[in-house]
């Protein structure tokens, strides 16, 4: 798993001896949230000083289909 992405477990697995990590079902996850996301990264390069240039960059990038309240509909069941 990647740092960053808010993920919920997608089944409801209830172990036999109630330890987790004994239990021989995989537990799967999904994102809690849809992503579209929007990336800029624009360049400008100054070449005037040749031979030295100058290059300015930056970088914005958003989740526009970011969901706060779906993120909260997948917490904990048991209200931690």
């Amino acid at each position: 798993m990647q740092f960053g992405n808010t993920l919920y477990a997608i089944r409801n697995i209830v172990p036999v001896t109630g330890n987790p990590l004994t239990s021989p079902d995989p537990q799967y996850y999904g994102l809690a949230s849809r992503f579209n996301v929007l990336d800029v990264h624009p360049r400008f390069d100054i070449t005037t000083y040749h031979p030295i240039d100058v290059s300015l960059e930056g970088q914005f990038i958003k989740n526009l289909a970011y969901d706060n309240n779906a993120i909260v509909a997948h917490g904990p069941a048991d209200g931690q």
